[in-house]
């Protein structure tokens, strides 16, 4: 699979929002290969960064567990989102088989560290079948009810609504809303995200857990390219809010958090098994919901 290198100079094009830059990168894209989908590589900061866009590509890149490792990117990761040594060491240790109990060896036959594992459930629960359907099942019902006229207000609204006659003979006023496609869109599927993972109450448990969660998505950049501490202030900010809100969601008890999806709570569970605390565990299911 021939990969094409692309030269990348910072230039005041790029000083736009997320969104706008990442269109125009897919742009640029477009124009450097003529419209192929080939993979290509962005010479950036000294590194190198691989970029496939065809989905038979990414479903390539994901079945190769072989040749593509990505333990050195989760353990850099983790590292950057203050995810403690101690916590990775536990996530990564190699259980000696002889040493299971059989409990524990019919959850992981395999005797494997529990990141592979998570991997192995990720593949479980979104490999095509009845468990996928289900999760498609509730997001595009939950997808739908966001995208309700009546949920399109607050933060979402750039200018008042305002209200003009119907066309119909009834004469009835309909009501017209001027909102951020932007915001709505991330609002949307961030929602809809998080009551697929963790069921409605994640959300619940902060009324700002959107505004954190953009706040973070906005300028996570900042701490993925490492930049200094004094520069990530706000991101970081809102790295924190938004553990002490999933700290605050795993302290609810098991039966108020109905909802949450298979995955989630065998992450939880396997995590105490290893004895690692509450507040990491908190940030291991940051990511995921993140990711």
């Amino acid at each position: 699979m021939a990969v094409e290198t692309l030269e990348v100079h910072a230039s005041t094009q790029f000083e736009s929002g997320p969104a706008e830059r990442a269109a125009l990168l897919d742009t640029n894209r477009r124009r450097w290969l003529n419209g192929s989908r080939e993979p290509y590589a962005l010479s950036l900061a000294g590194g190198t960064l691989y970029i496939i866009t065809d989905p038979e590509d990414i479903a390539a890149v994901h079945k190769n567990s072989r040749t593509l490792v990505f333990d050195g990117y989760i353990r850099d990761l983790m590292a950057v989102m203050d995810v403690e040594p101690v916590t990775v060491e536990k996530l990564y240790h190699v259980p000696n088989k002889y040493e299971m109990s059989p409990a524990e060896l019919k959850v992981n036959p395999g005797a494997k560290h529990f990141i592979n594992l998570t991997h192995d459930r990720y593949i479980s629960q979104l490999s095509p079948g009845p468990r996928l359907d289900v999760l498609q099942s509730r997001f595009l019902q939950d997808l739908v009810t966001e995208l309700h006229i009546d949920r399109l207000r607050g933060a979402l609204l750039t200018s008042p609504s305002s209200s003009s006659p119907s066309s119909s003979s009834s004469g009835t006023q309909r009501t017209a809303k001027n909102i951020s496609l932007l915001r709505m869109c991330r609002n949307v599927i961030v929602t809809c995200n998080s009551n697929l993972l963790f069921g409605d109450r994640l959300l619940q448990t902060d009324p700002d857990f959107l505004e954190k969660f953009s706040a973070f998505d906005d300028d996570n950049w900042v701490m993925l390219y490492k930049m200094p501490r004094f520069y990530a202030k706000k991101v970081r900010e809102a790295r924190q809010k938004l553990g002490v809100d999933f700290e605050q969601y795993l302290k609810l008890p098991v039966s108020e958090r109905h909802g949450a999806a298979e995955l989630i709570t065998g992450m939880a569970d396997g995590m105490r098994g290893l004895g690692i605390k509450e507040s990491e565990i908190a940030t291991q299911l940051f990511l995921v919901h993140w990711s």
